[in-house]
């Protein structure tokens, strides 16, 4: 199942998860993303895993390291976004992923066999 993620504004910690889950990560220009747990004398737990998935391991010893925040083009420029515009850019994107989501996988209209309360 895709996951479509929009990010705007600070994304940090375990919110992290979200974009380094995302099957296509969209971005507003003024977001930012950083893992600031080595501020509180730590290191990422699990989320530090999931940004393997988009990140090189380059970049993920600075992200985790340093705990500086990245604007949304560095970001995109690492991988860890695909989309970066404004809101207009962003709807048109989503709708645009939508459609292609829909007809490349028509059973993903299907509904959910499943109660809404165990989805």
């Amino acid at each position: 199942m895709p996951k479509v993620v929009v990010c705007h504004g600070a994304t940090r910690g375990g919110g992290m998860l979200f974009p380094c889950l995302g099957t296509a990560v969209l971005a507003h220009s003024d977001a930012t993303f950083a893992f600031p747990e080595i501020r509180r004398g730590a290191l990422p737990g699990v989320v530090s895993v999931a940004a393997r998935r988009r990140l090189s391991p380059a970049a993920c010893e600075w992200l985790f390291c340093t705990g500086d925040a990245i604007d949304a083009a560095t970001a995109q420029r690492l991988g860890l976004v695909d989309f970066v515009g404004n809101w207009e850019e962003l709807d048109a994107e989503v709708a645009r992923l939508e459609r292609h989501f829909l007809s490349s996988a028509p059973r993903l209209r299907a509904p959910s066999p499943l109660p809404a309360s165990e989805v």
